[in-house]
């Protein structure tokens, strides 16, 4: 339907990326320098980029560049808020820089925050990062069933084996490079509005970047844990919950919670202290799942592991929130634990009730082994999906293995993806279907303790090999969460059968 020639397209190619001005900056003097081309050529209608120009909205509303900061926190979500925050501080040191530019041509901060608002919301990005503005093709609006689609040509000279396919057949006429919008299968009715996909972006993005939020998106997603202070803020209201068990509709993933099952603890049962949970205190214990064709299900085998004795003293929640603070920084100063606000708590409630539905939702496998070879399957096609979402990985930031982000449409897949990430999980265990998950968690518990205390590495372990200086490290990426050979000098033994309980019971709450 519509062909674009490359040398037409505004990009950011040539922009230097070390310096402090945004691509977006970069872009808008380079719009607003059109825009006083166009208007001195104002006469000249056949000119694209003048016609273009004319055709651009006057008013285009970006939250982190028009609204107040009182309209702002009307959203009410703090991940959006902060990174509203971030963009509106680039934005401003962008304006510091830029201004002597912007005021040469003639303009001021209003038409720059103009610029820098059609190059946020109309822009696409090739080429692994490259960001351009296709006049025309920028006119689509989003929709969630896009009507054409548009493709990058290249220069057919530099495709490889142009010169054999010129051997036996007559050479192609030269066709610049172009971006073209292409009608869909379906076709596009005379009077019918074309439109194309922005991506498959969750709200926060199009709130952001567009403007808008696309009515029912199915790409929409949940931050549900940011931090693992968090995670232990929401392990204490779990516990909370779990213990009385006076109504067994507050279970989790189970038909009923209770105290050990032994006769003096049915006789009394004390409110327990949640200072004293993991040392001398009783175990809360799990009642039995039913039974399929006489197999227990493979949630209660993994929720019995819950009724052994913790292999360490003192890792009840208020232990570990102190033990925690002990490790409030990394090697390099960064704070890796952060108080949380009461407002956080509210929503690790709020949370909870979702948890509580994914929980309900969740069906019994028929059998253990089957349950078993489902569980390890997903781990590997969960660790291949994470090595392909390199966007996921991005968002975390620096935060990598501190942070748990679940998925509100996907809670169980998601947090056996960032459990996988965390313990280190194997792909090559899916081939060990007799293994279930809790008994790998406790496999990958001991190995902890044996590397951490100096004792002897089990031999058959592929996951952990030793430096020519006899250093544990890990034998995958030296980024990877939990590597032994940066973290353990970090990390004490305490720390990390924290995490593993925590993530131990997690897991079991859900029924995983």
């Amino acid at each position: 339907m519509l062909s674009i020639p490359a040398p037409l397209v505004l990009t950011d190619a040539e922009h230097d990326k070390t310096t402090d001005i945004p691509w977006s900056g970069y872009l808008a003097v380079r719009l607003l320098q059109i825009c006083k081309a166009s208007r001195i050529q104002k006469e000249e209608q056949d000119d694209l980029s003048c016609t273009w120009v004319q055709a651009l909205p006057k008013q285009i509303h970006l939250p982190w560049i028009h609204y107040s900061q009182e309209e702002l926190e009307t959203c009410g979500h703090p991940d959006t808020l902060e990174e509203a925050r971030q963009l509106r501080e680039i934005h401003e040191n962008g304006w510091q820089a830029l201004a002597p530019d912007v005021e040469a041509l003639g303009y001021g901060r209003a038409e720059y925050d103009w610029a820098v608002a059609v190059m946020h919301s109309r822009s696409f990005i090739i080429d692994g990062g490259t960001h351009v503005i296709v006049p025309g093709i920028d006119m689509c609006n989003h929709s969630l069933q896009p009507s054409a689609a548009v493709r990058h040509v290249q220069n057919p000279d530099a495709c490889q084996g142009n010169q054999a396919a010129e051997e036996v057949a007559p050479p192609a006429a030269y066709a610049p490079p172009a971006f073209e919008l292409l009608a869909g299968d379906q076709g596009i009715r005379a009077g019918e509005a074309v439109t194309i996909s922005y991506g498959p972006w969750p709200n926060d993005v199009f709130y952001l970047f567009f403007g808008f939020i696309p009515e029912n998106n199915p790409h929409d997603t949940l931050v549900m844990f940011s931090d693992l202070q968090e995670m232990v803020e929401f392990y204490d209201i779990l516990i909370a919950e779990r213990l009385p068990a006076a109504d067994p509709a507050s279970a989790i993933g189970t038909d009923s919670v209770s105290p050990a099952p032994d006769s003096a603890s049915q006789e009394a049962s004390p409110e327990p202290d949640d200072s004293t949970a993991g040392t001398d205190a009783p175990q809360p214990r799990v009642t039995a799942q039913p039974r399929v064709n006489g197999v227990e299900t493979l949630p209660d085998q993994l929720l019995d592991r819950l009724r052994e004795p913790d292999p360490l003293p003192g890792t009840g929640p208020r232990v570990i929130r102190e033990q925690l603070q002990e490790h409030a920084e990394d090697d390099t100063g960064k704070p890796l634990i952060a108080r949380l606000p009461e407002q956080l708590q509210r929503q690790v409630q709020a949370k909870l009730k979702r948890l509580k539905l994914a929980a309900a939702a969740a069906e019994l496998s028929q059998s253990e082994d089957d349950e078993a070879s489902i569980r390890l399957s997903r781990i590997r096609s969960h660790l291949t999906a994470e090595a392909r979402t390199r966007s996921l990985q991005d968002r975390l930031g620096d935060q990598r293995w501190d942070r748990l982000v679940v998925s509100a449409t996907g809670f169980e897949g998601r947090l056996l993806e960032a459990t996988s990430a965390l313990l280190q999980l194997d792909p090559a265990l899916t081939g060990q279907a007799e293994l279930t998950l809790g008994t790998y968690l406790g496999q990958r518990c001991k190995q902890l303790y044996a590397e951490l205390a100096g004792g002897d590495m089990p031999q058959s372990s592929q996951e952990i090999h030793q430096t020519d200086n006899g250093e544990a490290a890990s034998a995958q990426d030296p980024s990877v969460p939990l590597n032994m050979r940066s973290q353990a000098t970090q990390l004490s033994m305490q720390f990390l059968q924290a995490k593993l309980l925590i993530l131990t019971n997690a897991l079991a709450a859900v029924g995983v």
